[in-house]
Formats: structure tokens, sequence, C-alpha cells
């Protein structure tokens, strides 16, 4: 028993150790999320300071028997607080990534938090009823069996270490974070912008037609009217990576022609494409120049996009070979006809409560009317958060007023949060005036101009859309021409 008990002592050391260190080595991260929690914003660094010191001290604690019950005693304050914090955000909708362990976990916080969160709590109440001369065997009472054991929970914990590592390297690789030292025999054809700018999942897919390199004039959307979801590849004749993966994308085009289209999208010489890409009788179409790639944010090649059988964008850009066989493997994992598919990937797409119903909100205009979630009801509305200063949205305002004018029965309701007030009477239809985007910030706000969309059930049916383009895109009117 002694023995186990110092192994649960060493084994909470390596927790704090691995959460300040993984805090420590992303602050601004660390710094985001609790200003999403409500944290103001100057006392960030400060609070995210604070912790990785209280991290590190109980993990010295736990190593030594002497102050091993009060480190103990600490941790049960700390989990409870932070545990009760977390479960409190969650009731209210507000489901940022907690960042708990820095990059190595990095993902909105859900029940997954609260479990792992509650076992935590579990142990160190075991370990803090024991008292201070129940803390286990002291290191100089350890036999060699004893060494033996801890030694083997040692390597199984770093395995397990290695594992997650491992993990966010990929997911990093789904990001785009390709190694150009990878593709040293050749490069890769990109453009300005960074490899995680992506339209927003949920959007509609902007629609184009191009010449195939048959000669005919082929459209997205009579693609689309098929029914089948669709792997849309952005390659380059002169792209040494794409030619790298020729025989996975012909492999590809096999494996899926039953399930799936699969349209290259290239530009150049018809006869060079065709020879290069069509070999699997894919489906090759040609850019005047880069206007359909810039389109979907696909700015280095080779780049895959999965669109759904409805049209809407359901994964973000996956850039480089290493991301795209990654969310290859995902699409093979996923029904993508299912109403709220996505293929997220880490660190390209912002808020995201896809499938989750909108929290609740009430505000009382200087006319007297109330707009709340009824509003919502039975209608298709995109959520748009707007700043009186801002000059993305002055780019845009023009745009939008002609748009709201022009807009049939089929266009989505549009419901705007801005911070100023005074705004209530200047801008077109409803506006919610939400100081501090306290309300806007819960519902998927990244800024503004952002935008976010939801479904007649007052369902998130999409990301959250950065900047005109992207909530263009939202709004189906963001089409190639």
């Amino acid at each position: 028993m002694d023995l186990f008990i110092l192994i649960l002592r060493l084994i909470f050391a390596g927790v704090f150790a691995t959460a300040a260190i993984a805090k420590a080595s992303d602050i601004e991260g660390s710094k985001r999320s609790l200003k999403g929690y409500g944290i103001p914003e100057k006392a960030t660094l400060l609070f995210s300071i604070w912790l990785i010191a209280v991290e590190l001290i109980l993990s010295i604690g736990f190593i030594f028997f002497d102050t091993a019950w009060g480190a103990a005693v600490a941790s049960v304050i700390l989990l409870a607080v932070f545990t009760g914090f977390l479960a409190f955000q969650l009731i209210r909708g507000n489901r940022q990534n907690c960042h708990c362990f820095g990059q190595l976990m990095s993902e909105p916080t859900g029940s997954g938090a609260l479990i792992r969160n509650g076992v935590l709590l579990a142990g160190a109440i075991f370990l803090a009823l024991r008292g201070a001369a129940g803390q286990g065997a002291t290191y100089s009472s350890l036999t060699r069996i004893d060494v033996a054991i801890i030694l083997e929970v040692a390597i199984f914990a770093a395995i397990l270490l290695c594992f997650v590592v491992l993990r966010r390297m990929i997911l990093d690789a789904q990001a785009g974070y390709v190694d150009e030292g990878e593709h040293s025999h050749g490069e890769v054809e990109r453009d300005s912008g960074a490899l995680t700018d992506s339209l927003p999942i949920g959007a509609t897919a902007p629609r184009f037609t191009l010449r195939s390199t048959q000669g005919d004039q082929v459209s997205l959307q009579s693609v689309i009217d098929e029914g089948y979801p669709i792997l849309l590849f952005f390659v380059g004749l002169s792209c040494t990576p794409c030619a790298s993966m020729l025989e996975e994308l012909h492999g590809w085009q096999e494996e899926f022609r039953q399930d799936l289209n699969l349209i290259v999208l290239s530009s150049g010489d018809p006869e060079a494409n065709d020879a290069k890409f069509g070999d699997a009788g894919e489906l090759v179409l040609l850019q005047e120049g880069r206007e359909v790639a810039d389109a979907y944010f696909a700015r280095w090649t080779p780049s895959l996009v999965v669109i759904g059988p409805s049209g809407k964008v359901v994964s973000n850009v996956a850039a480089g070979d290493a991301a795209i066989r990654s969310l290859i493997e995902r699409v093979r994992r996923t029904d993508l006809s299912e109403r709220f598919a996505q293929l997220p990937i880490a660190g390209a797409g912002y808020s995201n409560f896809i499938g989750e119903k909108a929290i609740d909100f009430a505000h009382k205009a200087g006319d007297g009317t109330e707009v709340s979630n009824s509003v919502l009801d039975g209608k298709r509305t995109m959520l748009l958060f707007w700043g009186q200063n801002c000059p993305h949205c002055e780019g845009m305002h023009d745009d939008l007023f002609d748009w709201l004018a022009k807009r049939s029965n089929g266009d989505p309701e549009v419901l705007i949060f801005t911070d100023d007030a005074s705004l209530e009477g200047k801008l077109p239809g409803r506006v919610v005036a939400d100081p501090d985007y306290k309300a806007a910030a819960k519902l998927g706000m990244y800024g503004t101009p952002s935008a976010v969309m939801v479904n007649e059930d007052g369902i998130f049916e999409s990301e959250t859309a950065i900047g005109p383009a992207s909530i263009w895109s939202l709004l189906g009117r963001h089409n190639v021409k």
C-alpha cells in the first residue's frame, strides 16, 4: 500500500509539472483562454504566471514525503475550485479551451475535462484524507523490486506522454504546419496568407464553372446535384509534393469511386494536366489563375477541402501531404451525409459549436421591444458581430445594406450584435446592444466583423466566419466569377 501511495504522489507530481511546463510554453494561449472565461485582459498574464508557479510548487511538493500532505490538501482546493468553475462555464454555454495542458490538449472544454478533473480530485482527496503520516513509502525504504515497479510506471507514463505529443503533432499537421525541410527536393506552390486561413465549416461552398482537360465546361453545382460528397484537391503541374502523391491520389479515386466525387483543380496545359492527374479517371478542371483556390483559401498545393452532399463545406483546408492523408483517414470514418457532419482541423477554424443549441440571450431595444432566442425560432438566422470603429465592418457596410434590401424569401434573417447602443437605429434589421460583447462571446464571436449561422431550430450549423469574404460565404455570396 505504501508503494501505491508513493506512485500516486509521483503521478500527481508529473501531472502538475506537465501542466505547468505546457502552459509556460504557450503563455499567449493561456492568456486567450483566461480572457475567454471572463478574466480581465490586463490580469491574464499575471494570473497565468501565478497558476504556472502554483502547479510547479505542487509538483515539487508531491515528490517529498514531508510536503506531500500539504500538496494534496492544496490540490484538493485548487481542483475543486477549477472543476466547479468549468462546470459553471459549461452550463452557461461557454466551451472555451481551458488550456489546462497548453497545446497538448487544444480542444473546446466539454464533459471530458470535467471527468478528468473529477478523477484527479478523487485522487487528491484520497491522499489528503490519509494525513501527513500516511503519504506512503519514503525513498530510503524502497527495495529493488519497488524501484523496478516505479521505473515501469515511469516508462509507461513517458510512452503515454509521447503518444499525446505525437497526437498533437498530427493535429498540427492537419492544420497545415508542414515542415518545409521535408520537401527539400522540390517547391510547394504557395501564395500570401497563413496556412490556417480557411472557409468556415458549414459555409456554402463557393460555386464555380471551369473547363475540364477534355474541353467541357463543368460547374461545381452540377457535381453537387449528383448527391455525393466531394473531395476537392488543389494541385499544380510544377508542384513536386503533388507529384509524390500521384499514386495515392489515383488510389483514392478508385477507393471512393462509388461513394464520393473527386475533383482535381489545377491550371496550365490541358494535355499535361490530364496525363499527370487524370490517369485513374479523375475529373481535372483548370483555373485561369488561382481564382477558385483563392475563394477556398487554398493557398498552398497540394491542398484538400471536403464538401458535403448538400454543397456545404465540411472540412477546413488540409494543406500538405501529411495533413491530406490525415483528413482522408477521417473521411473514411465519417458519415458525410449526417446533418452536422464536420471534419475540423486543429488551429484552422474558430469558435465551433456546430450541432449545439445557441445559448439563451435577451435584450430590450431602445424602442421597448425585446430581442431574445425567440427570434431564432423557425428562422435560419445569421448572427453578425459588428463594431462601430471596425475598418473591415466599414468596408462591407454598403454591400451588406444592399444585400439586406434585396434579399429573397430563401435568404436567412440577420441579427446584429454590437457593443454600441447608438447603432440600434443605424443598422438594418434586429440589433442587440451588447456592451463588451458579453453575450456575443458565448455565441461564437471572434472579433469584428464575424458571424455564425443558426438553423431554424436555434442550433449552430456553422463555424464562426471571420472577415467579409468568409461572412459572404455563409450567405452563399462568395462564388467565383
